[in-house]
């Protein structure tokens, strides 16, 4: 049976995200120690159920300070809290890197040795755009001797191969898992009932046409926009390489939310305007 993490994974995502826009919006000219720390520790949280989050960590870090690189002030708060982020987020993770550390043959691997299967999942021969690592049981490296390490380095290596001898079809490939990550409806065989797929892609299309909305009405808060649309974006970047699937998409729903929401209210609030009556 395969437990998966989405749940928890949206669930730290947003806490991460809530801290770091706390961060960002914070008028002190004195560092927050506790917050970056602690945005910094949730972001790890995220990391081990999702590895791809810990380039969040850096990314905040290079946006927040240049956002405020014009005054010197501000730009030493903002590069402290930078780093607190990181000390936070490497101090949860030390775990993991030690215990990676013995496995990888003494290379310093922060996060999961798996990276190669997954990539190769995506980016091979056979692939369809849908999970299948049926090729991982049927090649049996890591029974014949290689350790995980090599693996990992053995599926990343056949996998940039494949792309860069079948450029065409790793880009068609990559179309396929877009159509896959962005389907309203759900994309397995099993799950393709109407009752089922109709208030599923009944939400998303509300939710996003209220985004999309809200995030033109605030399309000068920069911050605002990469906090809320960030995630959705940067997931449908990461699979045009990985298996594409709607629920890889379903955790940057989550903050995509807080902007739907806000777009909603803002809506309702025109609406209302417009029906008052006017007073002669």
């Amino acid at each position: 049976m395969e437990i998966l993490s989405e749940t928890p994974f949206a669930a730290t995502l947003t806490f991460s995200l809530i801290l770091l826009a706390k961060l960002s919006q914070s008028k002190s000219e004195r560092p927050a120690f506790r917050l970056a720390l602690l945005a910094g520790a949730t972001i790890a949280l995220a990391t081990y159920m999702r590895p791809t989050w810990l380039l969040v960590a850096p990314a905040f870090g290079l946006w927040h300070a240049a956002r405020h690189c014009r005054e010197l002030a501000t730009l030493k708060r903002s590069i402290i809290e930078s780093a607190l982020i990181a000390i936070g987020c490497g101090v949860l993770l030390a775990p993991w890197t030690i215990r990676n550390w013995d496995k990888a043959d003494r290379h310093l691997v922060p996060t999961t040795l798996w990276v190669g299967p997954s990539l190769y999942d995506g980016l091979h021969p056979g692939a369809t755009g849908d999970s299948d690592m049926q090729f991982f049981e049927d090649d049996r490296l890591m029974a014949n001797g290689m350790s995980e390490y090599e693996m990992d380095r053995e599926y990343r290596r056949r996998a940039w191969e494949f792309a860069g001898a079948n450029p065409m079809r790793a880009i068609q490939l990559g179309l396929i898992k877009q159509s896959r990550y962005w389907n309203p409806s759900l994309n397995a065989s099993q799950f393709r009932h109407w009752w089922l797929n109709l208030p599923i892609a009944g939400f998303f299309a509300i939710t996003l046409i209220f985004a999309v909305r809200n995030a033109w009405q605030l399309r000068s808060q920069a911050t605002l926009l990469l906090l809320t649309m960030g995630p959705l974006l940067y997931f449908a970047a990461l699979h045009l390489l990985f298996v594409g699937s709607v629920r890889y998409r379903l955790p940057a729903e989550y903050p995509l939310l807080v902007l739907s929401a806000a777009g909603v209210v803002q809506w309702r609030d025109q609406r209302r305007v417009v029906s008052l009556p006017t007073s002669e």
